[in-house]
């Protein structure tokens, strides 16, 4: 089965900042709690309260080399302390305007690799990598977001 979208990983300082071929799964969740508050006199709410975002996933890799990013030691770049820049693009390879490139691109600019998980269950090994995008002021137009999405199409105006 073919893809529907053709998919990108980049991680500031792992591969050269190259895409990462070796991904194979993987899922961006983006979380907002919101509420509407109530208050005596009115039987519409007097706001609807919107928390803050939250931006987490995970991903699996295939681990093709005893040297890889997501291993422990002085290869393990991935996993440094300091938050890395991860950029997740999805094209649509069906897009017949080559100059539009119908796409999404979420750009997290602090996120935190965490939860490194080994399996061996298959013929080769694989790594399930958990991440957590912090709020920042670089993925923002105003204040602070853990998240920026850029969204291309052939729509010439914008809305």
């Amino acid at each position: 089965m073919i893809p529907a979208w053709d998919t990108s990983i980049t991680v500031s300082g792992i591969n050269s900042g190259a895409a990462l071929t070796y991904i194979s799964t993987g899922e961006l969740m983006l979380a907002r709690k919101t509420q509407p508050i109530f208050t005596m006199g009115t039987q519409a709410p007097l706001t609807n309260f919107a928390g803050p975002l939250e931006v987490t996933g995970k991903f699996t890799a295939i681990v093709n080399s005893n040297a890889d990013a997501w291993s422990t030691g002085s290869a393990a770049e991935a996993l440094t302390r300091s938050p890395q820049t991860m950029t997740i693009t999805m094209t649509d390879p069906n897009d017949t305007t080559s100059s539009t490139n119908h796409s999404i691109a979420f750009t997290l600019s602090a996120v935190q690799f965490h939860d490194v998980k080994r399996t061996r269950g298959k013929e080769y090994t694989e790594v399930e990598v958990s991440f957590t995008a912090n709020a920042n002021a670089t993925d923002a137009t105003t204040g602070y977001s853990p998240v920026q999405a850029t969204i291309v199409n052939a729509v010439a105006t914008a809305y």
